[in-house]
C-alpha cells in the first residue's frame, strides 16, 4: 500500500482538489483509493478551509490508523490532503522539521511507501495571491506587499523548502508539479492530480458551487490597508465584517495586480537561481525553467497613492465601525486601556470625517 500526501502549497487549488475528493470518496474507492474521513475537517463561511489535520490531531492519530487498516485489500492507495503540513513547516521552522518528522514515521508505519506531492507557483503570482487572502482574513495590515515579500521569503525559497522536506522523507518521495495552466494535465488541477494518482479525471464528478478561498480586488485590498490603523488593534470579528461587506461590493473596486513590473521582474531575479538549482534536482533538468519567466506589460491596477473610494462605501464602512463603538461604549468595563482604546479610534475618526482614504 502507498500513501500520498497532498502538502500543498497554498494558493494552488489545495481547497478545490479537497471539495473534489471529498465529493468523490465512492468514485476514488472504486479506483483502490482511499480519501480517509478520519482527522478531515471542513469548516464553511468566513474561511473555507479543510484537509486531514494530522498535526492539530496528532493525539487522534489512532482513528486513521484504524480507517487505513479496516479498508483491507480492496485499498492500493491513502490518499492524505492538507497544505497546513507545508505552512507549518514554513511558519515554524525547527519545531515543524520535528513534527513533520514524527508525522512521516507515523505514516511509514501503515504503508509500504509514501510519496508526497507538491504543486508550486511562480513567486510574484503566489505572493499576490496569499497577501490578497491575509488581508481578506483580517491580517497584516501593518505591512505592504513588498514588506509581506520579505516576511515570506522562506515559502519562496522552493529549493530551500524542498530541500528540508527531502531530508525528512527522501528527494526519492517527492513529486514536484508546476501550478501553471499550460503545465498542468490538461490545464486543470483536477486532471493533473488525479494523473499524480493514476487515475482518470472524467471518472470524478464536479459539483457545482465547490467553495474556494475568497479574495479581495486589488483597490478594496487597499482600501482595507487604510483603515489598519484602527482595525489592527480590534476583534477579529470586526475586521471580517468590514471584509464581507467589502466583498459584496466586489464590482465597485477596481482588480488588477498588487505589484508593478519591476516589483515582479526583481522578485523572479531574487529567486531564480533557486528556482533553476530545484528544476534540477526534483524536476530532472536545469535547462528547463522551473516557471515561465515572462512578464506581461498589461495594464495593472498597481497603486502606491492615495485610494479614493465611494462616498457611500466609505460611509457604509463608518458605519461598520460606528456601531462596533457604540456597542463598546455600552459593554465599557472599568478597564482604563480599553477606555482609552475606544477614545483613541473616536478621535481618529472624527479627525477623518470621511474616513481614511489612503496608505
Amino acid at each position: 500500500m502507498e500513501i500520498v500526501v497532498h502538502a500543498g502549497t497554498t494558493k494552488t487549488g489545495s481547497t478545490h482538489l479537497q471539495h473534489v475528493f471529498e465529493h468523490n470518496r465512492t468514485a476514488l474507492r472504486s479506483h483502490g483509493i482511499l480519501f480517509p474521513v478520519s482527522l478531515f475537517s471542513r469548516v464553511t463561511g468566513r474561511e473555507e478551509t479543510g484537509g486531514h489535520d494530522l498535526i492539530g490531531n496528532w493525539n487522534r492519530r489512532g482513528e486513521l490508523a484504524a480507517e487505513i487498516v479496516h479498508a483491507g485489500r480492496g485499498v492500493d492507495k491513502v490518499l492524505l490532503s492538507s497544505e497546513m503540513l507545508w505552512w507549518h513547516y514554513i511558519l515554524n521552522s525547527a519545531n515543524g522539521t520535528h513534527n513533520l518528522d514524527r508525522i512521516f514515521r507515523f505514516l511509514s508505519s501503515l504503508a509500504d511507501s509514501v510519496r508526497v506531492v507538491f504543486y508550486v507557483r511562480r513567486q510574484d503570482h503566489w505572493l499576490d495571491s496569499q497577501y490578497r487572502q491575509v488581508i481578506t482574513r483580517g491580517r497584516k495590515f501593518d505591512c505592504t506587499i513588498m514588506e509581506f515579500a520579505d516576511l515570506m521569503c522562506d515559502a519562496m525559497d522552493v529549493f530551500k523548502w524542498l530541500g528540508a522536506w527531502a531530508d525528512i522523507i527522501g528527494k526519492e518521495n517527492i513529486f514536484v508539479r508546476v501550478y501553471d495552466r499550460s503545465r498542468l494535465v490538461s490545464g486543470d488541477i483536477v486532471a493533473d492530480m488525479c494523473a499524480c494518482l493514476n487515475m482518470d479525471s472524467n471518472q470524478v464528478v464536479r459539483p457545482e458551487g465547490l467553495g474556494e478561498n475568497r479574495s479581495l480586488p486589488a483597490e478594496a485590498v487597499q482600501f482595507m490597508r487604510s483603515y489598519g490603523p484602527i482595525l489592527n488593534g480590534m476583534p477579529r470579528e470586526l475586521k471580517l465584517t468590514v471584509c464581507d461587506y467589502l466583498m459584496a461590493e466586489h464590482g465597485a473596486f477596481r482588480n488588477g495586480p498588487l505589484m508593478s513590473r519591476k516589483q515582479r521582474i526583481e522578485l523572479l531575479c531574487k529567486y531564480r537561481d533557486s528556482n533553476c538549482n530545484a528544476a534540477e534536482a526534483f524536476c530532472g533538468d536545469r535547462r528547463l525553467p522551473l516557471f515561465e519567466e515572462n512578464v506581461i506589460d498589461d495594464v495593472e491596477y498597481v497603486s502606491d497613492g492615495p485610494v479614493h473610494i465611494s462616498s457611500n462605501i466609505v460611509r457604509n464602512v463608518n458605519e461598520i465601525i460606528g456601531r462596533f463603538l457604540e456597542q463598546g461604549r455600552r459593554l465599557e468595563t472599568h478597564s482604563s486601556s480599553w477606555s482609552r482604546r475606544l477614545g483613541w479610534i473616536e478621535r481618529f475618526m472624527r479627525r477623518k470625517p470621511g474616513g481614511p482614504q489612503g496608505l
